[in-house]
């Protein structure tokens, strides 16, 4: 590890030590799936999958905890001709979430409403898993 990605690292674990955050995402293979059982659990126990793993590597990292949620609308995002988003970008807009983690493409319009980390696993071009804020 870089002496910069460590020094990051201290940043982020400083400012989100013991925090909890709440990460929306969407169902979709193999990013996000309900496990078998999932009306028997509760909180992120009912979910599995890429998504799944990598927050949970994140946040042990970064020293947070996290919520995992559903979008409420079950899409993606996209902005009305009145300008509002829908979807996961609408919920972080909105701040009704604070992170969300998915396969998404990037488009120029998303990219003006929230931002992107960079593309961690390419799924198919043009699309990849994503967190953004």
């Amino acid at each position: 590890m870089s002496n910069y990605t460590k020094a990051m690292t201290e940043i982020y674990r400083d400012t989100l030590k013991n925090k909890t955050l709440t990460v929306v995402t969407i169902l979709g293979e193999p990013y996000c799936m309900e496990v078998d059982d999932s009306e028997n659990r509760t909180g992120n126990d009912r979910f599995e999958g890429y998504s799944v793993d990598l927050i949970k590597e994140i946040a042990d990292l970064l020293e947070f905890k996290y919520q995992i949620k559903l979008v409420e609308d079950g899409v993606y995002g996209k902005r009305n001709e009145r300008g509002e988003w829908n979807g996961m970008i609408g919920e972080l807009i909105r701040n009704e979430s604070d992170i969300a983690i998915v396969d998404l493409t990037i488009t120029s319009k998303r990219e003006e409403a929230v931002d992107f980390t960079q593309v961690i696993h390419y799924k198919q071009k043009g699309k990849g898993l994503l967190i953004f804020f």
